[in-house]
């Protein structure tokens, strides 16, 4: 007994001083390994033979196109299944403190290295990474930032599969915060929190933000833009899943949820027009590049203020609609589906007392759409803000109701108009602003201002294909006020 006794001490103790021994060696290699390779440097590093753990702190690891450190990195890797099925399975990452850089606009010579080379799946048990930034500059040299990311997951494959059904899987969170895009040469993105969990994605404080003001904004423009402010409390992506079809890029969500948003579009008009053709919603559905398919789209509570500078030497026309509730429904882009008309219904007011409802319909696979509204109960300060400073006239009175369909295409629109009023009168502004008594006078006797209700027929009115589509809506109103006033 004694002497079996004796047998399991010296075994015991030789394995356990061969596994000293090999981890002093390996981890001596491994020290060496790194050594060697001026790119990477750390403060502190320890391997575990017996358990299969890394250690490193203050790890840092740089080339041409990234930068690379992290406070504390922890890898656990199982060693039985290495040893049995030659494969690596990690059990355990954890890294704190990442900081990320990748700037993808100096990696151009390298897009086709070692895209051939076979690469060997990675199995990780669970992952988690906190306290954590990444900064990534596009290839035109847009800049993202993104801070204090927290991602846990557990059960993936290292590289991540290119068909996105890690996405699918329920242990996959993220949470964010300071998101911050370089969007274009007039507008940054802002996002305050940002997080993903159960296919589903949310932002708070989603904000588009102008570089200039509105002032300055000219100077770094060549042809007549927008300057946008947007602001949404909340918006949400939910249901969502990415895919491949071949080498297309599929996005499809089931809802998405925009809450309390302000919008401000500002136009200076003092500047060349931008004469580039604008296509209409069916054709930019065709052209984006990927598949989308969003079951409905609910946006609620939004304001929107639009501004238009015609004249420097006057105040901007200016016109804002409240309360705006939108859906559109079945939104798509493609062209062979068998349900494919895509509907968009909205409303909103120009005041408390006033209505307007607006509907339409698009198929992607045809430039025909139709378009319905109705403007209720518009009293004249509601509208005088905008056509006040940009045409120096004024209505005074009420508009009881406009009423309009039309069909439209990539060329022309034909439908209906119908204007009802009362004791509507037209006041002609003088450059100071106030009224101009004689031309009042003179104009008013041209004008139908009293007990109108009329409906006009306005056929082959042809857009003008360098303007948007809301100048095409306005053009065909505008159509119909010239017929119903004069």
């Amino acid at each position: 007994m004694k002497k079996a006794l004796s047998y399991i001490v010296i075994l015991s103790a030789i394995i356990i001083v061969g596994f000293l021994i090999a981890d002093f060696i390996i981890s001596n290699k491994v020290k060496e390994r790194l050594s060697k390779e001026p790119s990477i440097s750390y403060t502190s590093f320890n391997v575990n033979v017996l358990t299969g753990s890394l250690e490193l702190e203050e790890f840092k690891f740089y080339d041409s196109i990234k930068d690379i450190q992290a406070d504390y990195i922890y890898l656990n890797v199982d060693v039985l299944h290495y040893t049995l099925e030659k494969e690596i399975k990690i059990e355990n990452l954890d890294v704190k403190g990442l900081n990320l850089k990748y700037d993808n606009s100096l990696a151009k010579e390298n897009n086709n290295k070692n895209t051939s080379d076979a690469v060997s799946l990675v199995e990780i048990e669970a992952i988690k990474i906190s306290q954590s930034t990444i900064e990534y500059k596009t290839a035109k040299g847009k800049k993202l930032r993104i801070n204090e990311i927290d991602l846990a997951t557990k059960n993936v494959q290292w590289p991540l599969d290119k068909n996105f059904d890690w996405l699918k899987n329920n242990s996959f969170n993220i949470k964010a915060k300071d998101l911050s895009y370089d969007l274009d040469n007039l507008h940054d993105l802002k996002i305050d929190d940002l997080s993903f969990e159960n296919r589903k994605v949310d932002f708070k404080n989603f904000k588009i933000k102008p570089k200039y003001t509105q002032q300055s904004y000219i100077e770094h423009i060549e042809v007549e833009k927008d300057l946008m402010t947007l602001d949404a409390k909340t918006i949400s992506l939910e249901g969502l899943e990415l895919g491949k079809n071949e080498d297309k890029l599929q996005l499809s969500l089931s809802r998405i949820l925009v809450d309390s948003t302000y919008l401000s579009i500002y136009r200076d008009k003092n500047i060349a027009d931008d004469l580039s053709y604008k296509p209409l919603y069916s054709e930019s559905l065709r052209g984006l590049g990927f598949d989308l398919k969003v079951d409905s789209v609910l946006i609620s509570k939004a304001s929107i203020n639009y501004q238009e500078l015609l004249h420097k030497d006057r105040p901007p026309g200016e016109i804002s609609f409240e309360s705006v509730d939108a859906q559109i429904i079945n939104l798509h882009n493609d062209i062979n589906k068998e349900n494919s008309e895509i509907k968009v219904i909205a409303s909103g007011k120009l005041s408390k007392q006033s209505q307007i409802l607006f509907n339409m319909s698009l198929k992607p696979s045809q430039e025909r759409f139709e378009v319905s509204t109705l403007i209720k109960d518009v009293k004249d300060s509601s509208v005088n803000t905008f056509f006040a400073p940009a045409m120096r006239m004024k209505f005074d009175g009420k508009i009881n109701r406009i009423e309009t369909t039309f069909t439209g295409t990539n060329s022309e629109a034909n439908g209906q108009f119908r204007m009802v009023y009362k004791d509507l009168k037209l006041k002609i502004l003088n450059k100071n602003g106030g009224e101009n008594h004689f031309a009042s006078l003179l104009s008013n006797v041209f004008v139908n201002n009293k007990d109108v209700d009329k409906t006009f027929k306005i056929d082959k009115m042809k857009r003008d294909k360098t303007k948007s589509f809301w100048n095409y809506l306005w053009s065909f109103h505008l159509e119909g006020l010239k017929r119903s006033l004069l």
